[in-house]
Order: structure tokens, then C-alpha cells, then sequence
């Protein structure tokens, strides 16, 4: 349980950003909270959706936070700046598995159920699906620590590449003989 200066409440989704200065809990009725350890200050934003499989994941720079929630309707990702905490909201429209955000902090990547996944950028409003060749849902995502290539793993056994920026295939699938559910660039 995290206790609040405002209600007690048991959080379904935790992150922390590298440094340790912040902390972020989301509550099952979609209350987001921000507490920084080192002034106590505590901000409170609220998704306004309701749903199940909680993500949330600071950028490595600390610059923004990305809570991502399932709902009837399909998955909703909001993006905050983490200075002014101004916010967007993106529909992904289908179920979500996974969230991903480049080491250089420039782009998130979310996987579907819809066998699609969604690419974004942090400081434009550029957005766009992938149409993967994936035959089964999308349950892992990772993008390069440059945010030139993004990863997917699939229920369909493939892991594939993709150019971040418009959704090219890079080489051949790689087969595997089960489900891909994680991924990860190596640093270098």
C-alpha cells in the first residue's frame, strides 16, 4: 500500500526514473501519482479511463511518463511531460501488451493484440501504425537505444525488425519455437 497526503489507496502499476527522484504509482481507478522523495512534492493526474493491465515507464532521460491502460474500448496510452506534466492522449484501439521507450528518450513503441504495434515521438505529435506482418498478437516491443529500429515478438513465434520511422522490414523473421513475450536491444 502507498499512503498519499490525500487517501490510501493499493497501486497496480509502480515505476521509478533512473535517478531515483521520482516515483509513480497508478491506482486501479486511474489515478496517477508522481512523488518526488527529495522535496515531497506529490502531483496527482488522473487518466480518466478505467481498465486492467497497467503500464507505466519514465523515459530514461526523466523527460516524460507513459501510463498505458486497457479498456472495453481498447488500449489508452498518455504521455506526460514530466516538467510541465502537459499531457496527450493516444487510442490505441486494440489490446495492449507492451511499452517500450528508446534509451535516447526519443520515441515509445506500444505491441497490440491486433497484431499491429504503434510508434511515436516524444517531441512531435508524429504517430503511426505498423502494419506487421505478424500473424498472431504482438506481446513484445523494444526499440534500439537510437530509436532507428523497433523489435517485435509475437504469439506467432516470429521476432522481427522494423525501421522506426516508417515501418520497413529490416531482414528476415526469426522463427522460434514458442510464443515471444520479451525482448530487448542490447546497449551497444
Amino acid at each position: 500500500r502507498l499512503e498519499s497526503s490525500v487517501v490510501v489507496r493499493t497501486p497496480v502499476a509502480l515505476a521509478t526514473d533512473r535517478s531515483g527522484s521520482a516515483v509513480a504509482a497508478m491506482t486501479e481507478d486511474g489515478v496517477l501519482t508522481v512523488w518526488m522523495p527529495d522535496t515531497g512534492v506529490e502531483t496527482r493526474l488522473d487518466t480518466e479511463t478505467s481498465g486492467w493491465d497497467e503500464q507505466l515507464a519514465f523515459a530514461p532521460d526523466g523527460s516524460h511518463l507513459v501510463a498505458a491502460r486497457n479498456t472495453t474500448a481498447g488500449a489508452i496510452l498518455h504521455i506526460w511531460d514530466t516538467d510541465s506534466f502537459g499531457h496527450r492522449t493516444v487510442d490505441l484501439g486494440a489490446t495492449l501488451y507492451s511499452v517500450a521507450i528508446s534509451s535516447d528518450s526519443s520515441a515509445v513503441a506500444a505491441g497490440t493484440y491486433g497484431d499491429t504495434a504503434w510508434v511515436g515521438d516524444f517531441q512531435t505529435p508524429t504517430v503511426f501504425t505498423m502494419e506487421l506482418a505478424h500473424t498472431r498478437a504482438v506481446e513484445a516491443v523494444a526499440l534500439s537505444s537510437d530509436g532507428v529500429l523497433v523489435a517485435t515478438g509475437s504469439r506467432d513465434q516470429l521476432a522481427r525488425l522494423w525501421r522506426a520511422h516508417d515501418g520497413a522490414i529490416v531482414g528476415e523473421p526469426m522463427q522460434h519455437d514458442r510464443p515471444i513475450t520479451a525482448l530487448a536491444f542490447s546497449p551497444d
